[in-house]
């Protein structure tokens, strides 16, 4: 199944890359691997991400206190969010 970023969250990976690879070199590299494995978990099953708010569905990050918020529509994965722990919830629910 097609995986689409939206560029909200595209720019929220991009800034997670950058502050982790400031903190301490090859620590982005380890955010990128476990950012693409969840994204292969997400493509292989979808329906087994934890239910979550309006009608999306999260799969948490193993190393980083990331969650990768989802929906699946008809052909399509839609990544609508990258979305810190602490961050506000439900931020970027007009992104759906």
């Amino acid at each position: 199944m097609k995986v689409t970023v939206l560029t909200p969250a595209l720019r929220e990976i991009i800034a997670a890359l950058e502050y982790y690879e400031e903190q301490a070199s090859g620590l982005a590299s380890s955010l990128d691997a476990d950012f693409t494995r969840s994204l292969d978990f997400i493509k292989a099953n979808p329906n087994l991400g934890s239910p979550f708010q309006s009608g999306t569905r999260r799969v948490l990050l193993n190393r980083f206190p990331y969650i990768v918020v989802y929906k699946e529509l008809e052909d399509e994965i839609l990544v609508v969010a990258f979305a810190h722990h602490k961050q506000r919830p439900g931020y970027w629910r007009d992104r759906i």
